[in-house]
Protein backbone atom coordinates (compact mmCIF):
# COMPACT_ATOMS: atom_id res chain seq x y z
CA UNK A 1 0.00 0.00 0.00
CA UNK A 2 1.38 3.40 -1.03
CA UNK A 3 0.80 6.25 1.38
CA UNK A 4 1.52 9.92 0.81
CA UNK A 5 1.15 13.06 2.80
CA UNK A 6 -1.33 14.63 1.30
CA UNK A 7 -11.57 30.29 6.12
CA UNK A 8 -14.42 29.93 6.46
CA UNK A 9 -15.55 33.49 7.24
CA UNK A 10 -18.70 34.16 9.19
CA UNK A 11 -20.00 37.70 8.92
CA UNK A 12 -22.94 39.11 10.80
CA UNK A 13 -23.84 42.75 11.32
CA UNK A 14 -26.15 44.40 13.76
CA UNK A 15 -28.22 45.81 10.91
CA UNK A 16 -28.76 42.34 9.42
CA UNK A 17 -29.80 41.03 12.83
CA UNK A 18 -32.18 43.93 13.29
CA UNK A 19 -33.67 43.35 9.85
CA UNK A 20 -34.21 39.66 10.59
CA UNK A 21 -35.82 40.49 13.93
CA UNK A 22 -38.05 43.07 12.29
CA UNK A 23 -39.20 40.57 9.68
CA UNK A 24 -39.99 38.01 12.37
CA UNK A 25 -42.09 40.51 14.33
CA UNK A 26 -43.86 41.95 11.29
CA UNK A 27 -44.79 38.45 10.12
CA UNK A 28 -47.24 38.28 13.00
CA UNK A 29 -47.77 41.80 14.30
CA UNK A 30 -47.42 44.13 11.36
CA UNK A 31 -50.27 46.11 9.74
CA UNK A 32 -53.63 44.98 8.47
CA UNK A 33 -54.56 41.36 7.82
CA UNK A 34 -57.34 40.66 5.33
CA UNK A 35 -59.17 37.34 5.66
CA UNK A 36 -61.64 35.47 3.45
CA UNK A 37 -64.65 37.56 4.52
CA UNK A 38 -62.97 40.78 3.44
CA UNK A 39 -63.00 42.24 6.94
CA UNK A 40 -60.04 44.00 8.50
CA UNK A 41 -58.38 42.65 11.61
CA UNK A 42 -56.61 44.82 14.14
CA UNK A 43 -52.84 44.38 14.31
CA UNK A 44 -51.79 41.44 16.46
CA UNK A 45 -49.90 41.95 19.70
CA UNK A 46 -46.14 42.12 19.35
CA UNK A 47 -44.69 38.65 18.90
CA UNK A 48 -48.09 37.02 18.47
CA UNK A 49 -50.11 35.79 15.50
CA UNK A 50 -53.81 35.57 14.79
CA UNK A 51 -55.28 32.30 13.56
CA UNK A 52 -58.65 32.85 11.91
CA UNK A 53 -61.10 30.04 11.13
CA UNK A 54 -63.11 30.56 7.92
CA UNK A 55 -65.99 28.10 8.37
CA UNK A 56 -67.42 28.51 4.87
CA UNK A 57 -71.02 28.67 6.00
CA UNK A 58 -70.65 26.61 9.15
CA UNK A 59 -71.04 27.68 12.75
CA UNK A 60 -68.58 30.32 13.92
CA UNK A 61 -65.22 29.39 15.47
CA UNK A 62 -63.41 31.94 17.60
CA UNK A 63 -60.07 33.23 16.33
CA UNK A 64 -56.98 32.42 18.39
CA UNK A 65 -53.99 34.55 19.35
CA UNK A 66 -50.85 32.39 19.26
CA UNK A 67 -47.32 33.27 20.31
CA UNK A 68 -45.05 33.18 17.27
CA UNK A 69 -43.40 29.77 16.96
CA UNK A 70 -46.07 28.03 19.05
CA UNK A 71 -48.99 25.91 17.86
CA UNK A 72 -52.70 26.66 17.65
CA UNK A 73 -55.21 24.55 19.55
CA UNK A 74 -57.57 22.42 17.52
CA UNK A 75 -61.03 23.89 18.16
CA UNK A 76 -64.29 22.02 18.52
CA UNK A 77 -65.44 21.19 15.00
CA UNK A 78 -68.02 23.56 13.51
CA UNK A 79 -71.36 22.28 12.27
CA UNK A 80 -73.37 22.84 9.13
CA UNK A 81 -76.79 21.45 8.32
CA UNK A 82 -76.66 18.63 5.75
CA UNK A 83 -72.85 18.35 5.85
CA UNK A 84 -70.08 16.50 7.65
CA UNK A 85 -67.08 18.55 8.75
CA UNK A 86 -64.02 17.43 6.74
CA UNK A 87 -61.22 19.23 8.56
CA UNK A 88 -59.21 22.43 8.36
CA UNK A 89 -57.23 23.32 5.26
CA UNK A 90 -54.46 25.80 4.60
CA UNK A 91 -55.99 27.31 1.47
CA UNK A 92 -59.41 28.27 0.15
CA UNK A 93 -59.08 25.72 -2.66
CA UNK A 94 -58.88 23.02 0.04
CA UNK A 95 -55.74 21.35 -1.32
CA UNK A 96 -53.55 21.36 1.81
CA UNK A 97 -54.61 19.78 5.09
CA UNK A 98 -53.52 21.77 8.14
CA UNK A 99 -51.81 19.93 10.99
CA UNK A 100 -52.19 21.44 14.45
CA UNK A 101 -48.60 20.44 15.24
CA UNK A 102 -47.47 23.14 12.78
CA UNK A 103 -45.72 26.13 14.36
CA UNK A 104 -47.52 29.40 13.65
CA UNK A 105 -45.15 32.12 12.44
CA UNK A 106 -47.55 34.49 10.64
CA UNK A 107 -51.17 35.56 10.73
CA UNK A 108 -53.00 32.53 9.36
CA UNK A 109 -56.42 31.74 7.97
CA UNK A 110 -57.70 28.15 8.01
CA UNK A 111 -60.58 26.98 5.86
CA UNK A 112 -63.28 24.44 6.74
CA UNK A 113 -64.00 21.60 4.34
CA UNK A 114 -67.54 20.22 4.15
CA UNK A 115 -68.73 16.88 2.77
CA UNK A 116 -72.36 16.22 1.94
CA UNK A 117 -74.02 14.17 4.69
CA UNK A 118 -75.37 11.91 1.96
CA UNK A 119 -71.84 10.71 1.21
CA UNK A 120 -70.25 8.12 3.56
CA UNK A 121 -67.04 9.36 5.22
CA UNK A 122 -64.11 7.64 6.86
CA UNK A 123 -61.38 8.74 9.21
CA UNK A 124 -57.68 8.55 8.36
CA UNK A 125 -55.66 8.43 11.58
CA UNK A 126 -51.93 9.13 11.70
CA UNK A 127 -50.15 6.95 14.25
CA UNK A 128 -46.94 8.84 14.96
CA UNK A 129 -45.37 6.17 17.18
CA UNK A 130 -44.20 8.54 19.85
CA UNK A 131 -43.87 11.60 17.64
CA UNK A 132 -45.84 14.83 17.74
CA UNK A 133 -49.52 14.53 16.91
CA UNK A 134 -50.79 14.81 13.34
CA UNK A 135 -54.41 15.80 12.87
CA UNK A 136 -56.68 13.03 11.59
CA UNK A 137 -58.49 13.54 8.29
CA UNK A 138 -62.12 12.94 7.34
CA UNK A 139 -62.33 11.68 3.77
CA UNK A 140 -65.36 11.04 1.57
CA UNK A 141 -65.71 7.41 0.48
CA UNK A 142 -63.56 6.90 -2.61
CA UNK A 143 -61.56 10.04 -1.95
CA UNK A 144 -57.91 10.16 -0.90
CA UNK A 145 -56.03 11.29 2.15
CA UNK A 146 -53.73 14.28 1.77
CA UNK A 147 -50.06 14.18 2.77
CA UNK A 148 -49.92 16.24 6.00
CA UNK A 149 -48.51 19.71 5.53
CA UNK A 150 -45.98 19.17 8.32
CA UNK A 151 -44.11 16.01 9.25
CA UNK A 152 -44.22 14.93 12.89
CA UNK A 153 -41.18 15.39 15.09
CA UNK A 154 -39.63 13.16 17.72
CA UNK A 155 -36.66 13.88 19.97
CA UNK A 156 -33.59 11.88 18.94
CA UNK A 157 -35.18 10.63 15.72
CA UNK A 158 -35.74 11.68 12.14
CA UNK A 159 -39.07 11.11 10.36
CA UNK A 160 -38.58 9.03 7.20
CA UNK A 161 -42.10 8.44 5.93
CA UNK A 162 -45.65 7.15 6.30
CA UNK A 163 -46.35 3.42 6.03
CA UNK A 164 -49.52 1.41 5.40
CA UNK A 165 -48.73 -1.13 8.12
CA UNK A 166 -47.22 -1.12 11.59
CA UNK A 167 -44.44 -3.45 10.41
CA UNK A 168 -43.31 -0.86 7.84
CA UNK A 169 -43.32 -3.28 4.94
CA UNK A 170 -45.26 -1.00 2.55
CA UNK A 171 -44.98 2.76 2.17
CA UNK A 172 -48.35 4.46 2.22
CA UNK A 173 -49.59 5.67 -1.18
CA UNK A 174 -51.57 8.89 -0.83
CA UNK A 175 -53.40 8.16 -4.10
CA UNK A 176 -55.10 5.11 -2.52
CA UNK A 177 -58.92 5.48 -2.44
CA UNK A 178 -60.29 5.47 1.11
CA UNK A 179 -63.09 2.94 1.57
CA UNK A 180 -62.80 2.29 5.32
CA UNK A 181 -61.35 3.86 8.44
CA UNK A 182 -57.60 3.79 7.90
CA UNK A 183 -54.49 4.10 10.07
CA UNK A 184 -51.21 5.31 8.63
CA UNK A 185 -47.97 4.72 10.57
CA UNK A 186 -44.95 6.99 11.00
CA UNK A 187 -41.54 5.40 10.61
CA UNK A 188 -38.55 6.90 12.41
CA UNK A 189 -34.82 6.70 12.01
CA UNK A 190 -33.07 6.41 15.37
CA UNK A 191 -30.29 8.99 15.66
CA UNK A 192 -28.59 7.23 18.59
CA UNK A 193 -24.79 7.25 18.07
CA UNK A 194 -25.08 9.86 15.32
CA UNK A 195 -24.38 13.58 15.53
CA UNK A 196 -25.94 16.26 13.35
CA UNK A 197 -23.42 18.48 11.62
CA UNK A 198 -24.80 21.65 10.07
CA UNK A 199 -23.50 22.32 6.59
CA UNK A 200 -20.83 24.99 6.21
CA UNK A 201 -18.96 26.90 3.54
CA UNK A 202 -15.33 25.92 3.97
CA UNK A 203 -12.43 27.79 2.41
CA UNK A 204 -8.65 27.68 2.67
CA UNK A 205 -7.35 26.17 5.89
CA UNK A 206 -3.77 26.40 7.13
CA UNK A 207 -2.03 23.03 6.90
CA UNK A 208 -4.85 21.31 4.99
CA UNK A 209 -4.23 19.54 1.70
CA UNK A 210 -7.97 19.46 0.99
CA UNK A 211 -9.12 22.97 1.86
CA UNK A 212 -6.55 24.65 -0.32
CA UNK A 213 -6.16 28.14 -1.75
CA UNK A 214 -8.97 29.05 -4.14
CA UNK A 215 -11.11 26.01 -3.31
CA UNK A 216 -14.43 26.55 -1.57
CA UNK A 217 -16.45 23.54 -0.48
CA UNK A 218 -20.06 23.77 0.64
CA UNK A 219 -20.89 20.83 2.87
CA UNK A 220 -24.42 19.51 3.31
CA UNK A 221 -25.99 19.06 6.72
CA UNK A 222 -25.13 15.47 7.70
CA UNK A 223 -25.86 12.86 10.28
CA UNK A 224 -22.43 11.40 11.04
CA UNK A 225 -21.80 8.19 12.94
CA UNK A 226 -19.90 9.02 16.09
CA UNK A 227 -17.86 5.82 15.69
CA UNK A 228 -16.29 3.63 13.09
CA UNK A 229 -18.63 0.87 11.88
CA UNK A 230 -18.17 -1.99 14.33
CA UNK A 231 -17.76 -5.66 13.64
CA UNK A 232 -21.18 -6.26 15.18
CA UNK A 233 -22.81 -3.70 12.87
CA UNK A 234 -20.96 -4.92 9.79
CA UNK A 235 -21.75 -8.58 10.36
CA UNK A 236 -25.49 -7.82 10.58
CA UNK A 237 -25.56 -7.29 6.81
CA UNK A 238 -22.25 -8.39 5.31
CA UNK A 239 -19.75 -11.22 5.15
CA UNK A 240 -15.98 -10.84 5.14
CA UNK A 241 -14.00 -11.59 2.03
CA UNK A 242 -10.45 -12.92 2.10
CA UNK A 243 -9.78 -12.68 5.84
CA UNK A 244 -11.60 -12.56 9.17
CA UNK A 245 -10.91 -10.33 12.19
CA UNK A 246 -8.73 -12.07 14.75
CA UNK A 247 -7.67 -11.74 18.36
CA UNK A 248 -4.28 -10.61 17.09
CA UNK A 249 -5.70 -7.47 15.47
CA UNK A 250 -8.73 -7.01 17.73
CA UNK A 251 -11.98 -8.97 17.67
CA UNK A 252 -15.40 -8.34 19.17
CA UNK A 253 -18.77 -6.71 18.47
CA UNK A 254 -17.54 -3.25 19.54
CA UNK A 255 -14.22 -3.37 17.72
CA UNK A 256 -14.08 -1.55 14.39
CA UNK A 257 -14.71 -3.69 11.33
CA UNK A 258 -11.59 -4.21 9.24
CA UNK A 259 -10.52 -6.40 6.35
CA UNK A 260 -13.24 -4.39 4.62
CA UNK A 261 -12.69 -3.11 1.09
CA UNK A 262 -14.18 0.01 -0.46
CA UNK A 263 -16.47 -2.37 -2.38
CA UNK A 264 -17.57 -4.03 0.86
CA UNK A 265 -18.34 -0.64 2.42
CA UNK A 266 -20.74 0.19 -0.43
CA UNK A 267 -22.51 -3.13 0.05
CA UNK A 268 -22.93 -2.41 3.75
CA UNK A 269 -24.24 1.12 3.18
CA UNK A 270 -26.96 0.10 0.75
CA UNK A 271 -28.01 -3.03 2.64
CA UNK A 272 -28.38 -1.12 5.89
CA UNK A 273 -30.24 1.68 4.10
CA UNK A 274 -32.75 -0.77 2.62
CA UNK A 275 -33.22 -2.52 5.97
CA UNK A 276 -34.01 0.79 7.71
CA UNK A 277 -36.39 2.15 5.10
CA UNK A 278 -33.94 4.72 3.71
CA UNK A 279 -33.21 5.47 0.06
CA UNK A 280 -29.92 3.76 -0.96
CA UNK A 281 -27.20 6.09 -2.24
CA UNK A 282 -25.14 3.76 -4.45
CA UNK A 283 -26.02 2.38 -7.87
CA UNK A 284 -23.98 -0.37 -9.55
CA UNK A 285 -25.04 -2.12 -12.74
CA UNK A 286 -28.25 -0.08 -12.79
CA UNK A 287 -29.41 -1.32 -9.37
CA UNK A 288 -29.36 -0.06 -5.79
CA UNK A 289 -29.81 -3.59 -4.40
CA UNK A 290 -26.39 -5.07 -3.57
CA UNK A 291 -27.76 -8.62 -3.86
CA UNK A 292 -28.07 -8.05 -7.62
CA UNK A 293 -24.79 -6.22 -8.21
CA UNK A 294 -22.52 -7.90 -10.78
CA UNK A 295 -19.77 -9.87 -9.05
CA UNK A 296 -21.23 -9.55 -5.54
CA UNK A 297 -20.37 -12.48 -3.26
CA UNK A 298 -23.28 -14.15 -1.42
CA UNK A 299 -22.77 -16.44 1.58
CA UNK A 300 -26.08 -18.20 0.93
CA UNK A 301 -27.62 -16.78 4.10
CA UNK A 302 -28.36 -13.28 2.86
CA UNK A 303 -25.03 -11.63 3.67
CA UNK A 304 -22.81 -10.21 0.96
CA UNK A 305 -19.46 -8.62 0.20
CA UNK A 306 -17.86 -7.12 -2.86
CA UNK A 307 -15.63 -8.83 -5.42
CA UNK A 308 -12.03 -9.59 -4.45
CA UNK A 309 -10.49 -7.91 -7.50
CA UNK A 310 -11.01 -4.80 -9.61
CA UNK A 311 -14.35 -4.83 -11.40
CA UNK A 312 -15.49 -2.53 -14.21
CA UNK A 313 -19.06 -2.35 -12.97
CA UNK A 314 -17.95 -1.40 -9.46
CA UNK A 315 -15.46 1.08 -10.91
CA UNK A 316 -18.45 2.86 -12.46
CA UNK A 317 -20.41 3.04 -9.18
CA UNK A 318 -22.39 6.26 -8.75
CA UNK A 319 -23.57 8.00 -5.61
CA UNK A 320 -26.82 9.91 -5.15
CA UNK A 321 -25.70 12.43 -2.54
CA UNK A 322 -29.23 13.75 -2.06
CA UNK A 323 -30.58 10.33 -1.03
CA UNK A 324 -31.13 9.86 2.71
CA UNK A 325 -29.40 6.48 2.97
CA UNK A 326 -26.02 5.62 4.44
CA UNK A 327 -22.86 6.42 2.51
CA UNK A 328 -19.17 7.06 2.88
CA UNK A 329 -18.19 10.69 3.45
CA UNK A 330 -16.39 12.52 0.71
CA UNK A 331 -12.82 13.38 1.62
CA UNK A 332 -13.81 17.02 2.17
CA UNK A 333 -16.70 15.93 4.42
CA UNK A 334 -14.39 13.59 6.31
CA UNK A 335 -11.86 16.34 7.06
CA UNK A 336 -14.60 18.87 7.87
CA UNK A 337 -16.03 16.42 10.43
CA UNK A 338 -12.60 15.47 11.78
CA UNK A 339 -11.85 19.16 12.37
CA UNK A 340 -15.05 19.53 14.38
CA UNK A 341 -17.41 20.92 11.75
CA UNK A 342 -16.87 24.62 12.51
CA UNK A 343 -14.15 26.50 10.63
CA UNK A 344 -14.48 29.43 13.05
CA UNK A 345 -13.70 27.34 16.15
CA UNK A 346 -10.25 26.92 17.70
CA UNK A 347 -10.48 23.13 17.33
CA UNK A 348 -10.50 23.51 13.54
CA UNK A 349 -6.71 23.83 13.37
CA UNK A 350 -5.73 21.20 15.93
CA UNK A 351 -3.22 18.62 14.75
CA UNK A 352 -5.34 15.56 15.50
CA UNK A 353 -9.09 15.15 15.55
CA UNK A 354 -9.99 16.62 18.93
CA UNK A 355 -6.59 17.51 20.37
CA UNK A 356 -3.03 18.58 19.75
CA UNK A 357 -2.00 15.69 22.01
CA UNK A 358 -2.44 12.45 20.11
CA UNK A 359 -2.66 10.15 23.13
CA UNK A 360 -5.87 11.93 24.17
CA UNK A 361 -7.78 10.92 21.05
CA UNK A 362 -6.04 8.16 19.09
CA UNK A 363 -4.80 4.60 19.13
CA UNK A 364 -1.55 4.54 17.17
CA UNK A 365 1.70 2.61 17.13
CA UNK A 366 3.03 3.95 20.44
CA UNK A 367 0.00 3.24 22.65
CA UNK A 368 -2.09 0.60 20.84
CA UNK A 369 -0.22 -2.53 21.93
CA UNK A 370 -0.15 -3.56 18.25
CA UNK A 371 -3.90 -4.06 17.97
CA UNK A 372 -7.13 -2.21 17.23
CA UNK A 373 -9.30 -1.22 20.18
CA UNK A 374 -13.02 -1.02 20.85
CA UNK A 375 -14.54 2.16 19.47
CA UNK A 376 -15.14 5.26 21.61
CA UNK A 377 -12.46 4.53 24.21
CA UNK A 378 -10.49 7.74 23.59
CA UNK A 379 -11.82 11.29 23.83
CA UNK A 380 -14.19 12.56 21.14
CA UNK A 381 -13.49 15.61 19.02
CA UNK A 382 -15.44 18.85 19.46
CA UNK A 383 -18.27 17.47 17.31
CA UNK A 384 -18.64 14.35 19.45
CA UNK A 385 -16.95 12.02 16.94
CA UNK A 386 -14.55 9.32 18.15
CA UNK A 387 -11.48 7.71 16.58
CA UNK A 388 -11.20 10.01 13.58
CA UNK A 389 -7.53 9.93 14.34
CA UNK A 390 -6.12 6.44 14.85
CA UNK A 391 -7.65 2.98 15.44
CA UNK A 392 -8.37 2.08 11.77
CA UNK A 393 -8.08 3.95 8.50
CA UNK A 394 -11.43 5.10 7.11
CA UNK A 395 -12.53 4.82 3.48
CA UNK A 396 -13.84 7.95 1.74
CA UNK A 397 -15.85 8.16 -1.47
CA UNK A 398 -13.26 10.06 -3.52
CA UNK A 399 -10.91 8.83 -6.16
CA UNK A 400 -7.36 9.55 -5.09
CA UNK A 401 -5.69 12.49 -6.77
CA UNK A 402 -2.22 13.53 -5.63
CA UNK A 403 -2.83 17.27 -5.55
CA UNK A 404 -6.16 18.91 -4.83
CA UNK A 405 -6.56 22.29 -6.50
CA UNK A 406 -9.08 25.12 -6.61
CA UNK A 407 -10.98 23.36 -9.42
CA UNK A 408 -11.28 19.92 -7.78
CA UNK A 409 -15.00 19.11 -7.34
CA UNK A 410 -16.35 18.79 -3.81
CA UNK A 411 -16.79 15.04 -4.37
CA UNK A 412 -13.19 14.62 -5.53
CA UNK A 413 -11.53 13.73 -8.81
CA UNK A 414 -13.73 12.38 -11.61
CA UNK A 415 -11.69 9.20 -12.09
CA UNK A 416 -8.70 7.27 -10.83
CA UNK A 417 -7.52 3.81 -9.81
CA UNK A 418 -7.43 4.14 -6.02
CA UNK A 419 -9.78 5.52 -3.37
CA UNK A 420 -8.93 7.85 -0.48
CA UNK A 421 -8.53 6.61 3.10
CA UNK A 422 -8.02 8.96 6.03
CA UNK A 423 -7.33 9.17 9.76
CA UNK A 424 -4.42 6.89 10.60
CA UNK A 425 -4.53 3.54 12.39
CA UNK A 426 -3.34 1.55 15.37
CA UNK A 427 -0.17 0.42 13.56
CA UNK A 428 1.10 3.75 12.18
CA UNK A 429 2.98 6.60 13.80
CA UNK A 430 1.56 9.90 15.03
CA UNK A 431 2.30 11.94 11.92
CA UNK A 432 0.12 9.65 9.79
CA UNK A 433 -2.80 10.16 12.19
CA UNK A 434 -2.80 13.94 11.73
CA UNK A 435 -5.97 15.40 10.21
CA UNK A 436 -3.99 16.78 7.28
CA UNK A 437 -2.49 13.46 6.19
CA UNK A 438 -3.83 11.91 2.97
CA UNK A 439 -3.43 8.35 1.74
CA UNK A 440 -5.09 5.82 -0.59
CA UNK A 441 -5.87 2.15 -1.22
CA UNK A 442 -7.02 0.13 -4.20
CA UNK A 443 -10.84 -0.30 -3.91
CA UNK A 444 -10.91 -4.13 -3.68
CA UNK A 445 -8.07 -4.42 -1.14
CA UNK A 446 -8.72 -5.56 2.43
CA UNK A 447 -6.26 -4.74 5.19
CA UNK A 448 -6.19 -5.45 8.90
CA UNK A 449 -5.99 -1.72 9.64
CA UNK A 450 -8.69 -0.35 7.32
CA UNK A 451 -12.40 0.14 8.04
CA UNK A 452 -14.93 2.95 7.58
CA UNK A 453 -17.62 5.13 9.13
CA UNK A 454 -20.93 6.19 7.60
CA UNK A 455 -22.82 9.44 7.18
CA UNK A 456 -26.33 10.34 6.00
CA UNK A 457 -27.51 13.44 4.21
CA UNK A 458 -30.01 15.00 6.62
CA UNK A 459 -33.52 15.70 5.40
Amino acid sequence: MTRRIGKFLFHSTFSALALALGLLLSACSGGTNYVGTGTTQAPAATGSCTVTFETNGGSAVTAQTVESGKTASEPTAPTKDGFTFGGWYTDSALTGVFSFSTAITSNTTLYAKWISAAVPTFEVTFETNGGSAVTKQVVASGGVAVLPSASPTKTGSEFIGWYADSGFSIKYNFTTPITADTTVYARWWDATDFVLADGKIVGETTGSNVFVSGRTVTTSTLWASNHEVTQGEYETYCKYGNFLPSATDGIGANYPAYYVSWYDALVYCNKRSIAEGLTPCYTIGGSTNPASWPGVVDDGAGKHCGPASSNADWYAATCNFSANGYRLPTEAEWEWLARGGDPAAAAWEQTYSGSDTIDDVAWYTTNSGSTAHEVKQKAANSKGLYDMSGNVWEWCWDWWYRTITATTPASGAASGSRRVIRGGAWNVNASLSAMSYRVHNSPPTRYHDCGFRVVRTAE
